[in-house]
């Protein structure tokens, strides 16, 4: 990936092409509006579903048109890469780690690359770490990252608190199920209360609780389960 001193706008004039005659009057627009500097429509041409992005590359320079492009959906693996690197947009540099981290079509070597490169970006980290690895070597990979960070054992704890309750969530282990009914972990608790093999004293508990981090969502996820097993 291009790094921040090394990127340049890879499009600074749009090409004609095949496209939709939506996408041919977006074209039209944007030459108009950008010669007007009209903002409230080049904001409707940045946020538009089938704006081209051979335009969306020329309006990155404007923060404001920048971050309404970084919220948009579909946008190619070019172009997220281009305002990760390129702007470090926030939204960009999150999309594009949790495909590195999450998809088995991207290597480890890349996404540790990535990391390295990243590894000071605290909402990049706090999402990675409830995040399921494609690979071990990724998982470890992070947890190395991690290593290096003044906020290591909040990222950890976290890490071993989504994994736990991914893991109750699906299992079969009356001990394991026990043993988390005990547990202070909100999440866990969750996912215990929407086991299926959880046993109906431990969901009667779980729908009476109170007075913690997603205790409405644990009642109700607890009767629920109750109720299921009532049909």
């Amino acid at each position: 990936m291009a790094t921040a001193e090394t990127m340049t706008l890879p499009i600074s004039v749009p090409r004609p092409d095949s496209q939709s005659a939506t996408a041919q009057l977006l074209r039209r627009a944007w030459v108009l509006h950008k010669r007007s500097n009209d903002r409230d429509a080049l904001h409707w041409i940045a946020t538009h579903s089938e704006t081209p992005e051979s335009i969306l590359y020329s309006l990155c320079d404007d923060d404001i048109l920048r971050a309404a492009i970084a919220h948009r959906k579909n946008l190619s693996r070019e172009m997220v890469e281009f305002l990760a690197d390129g702007y470090g947009v926030d939204e960009a540099i999150l999309s594009l780690g949790k495909s590195l981290y999450t998809s088995p079509e991207e290597t480890t070597a890349d996404f540790h690359e990535f990391l390295n490169n990243h590894i000071r970006h605290d909402w990049l980290l706090q999402s990675l770490v409830r995040e399921v690895p494609s690979t071990g070597q990724k998982r470890k990979a992070l947890i190395e990252g991690i290593d290096q960070r003044a906020d290591r054992n909040v990222l950890l704890e976290t890490m071993d608190e989504y994994e736990l309750a991914r893991k109750i969530k699906s299992s079969c282990n009356d001990d394991e199920l026990v043993a988390a009914a005990r547990s202070n972990s909100p999440r866990v608790l969750l996912a215990l209360a929407a086991n299926p093999h959880t046993s109906k004293d431990i969901l009667q508990q779980l729908a009476e609780i109170s007075e913690r981090a997603l205790a409405r969502d644990i009642r109700n996820t607890a009767k629920h389960n109750l109720g299921a097993r009532q049909q």
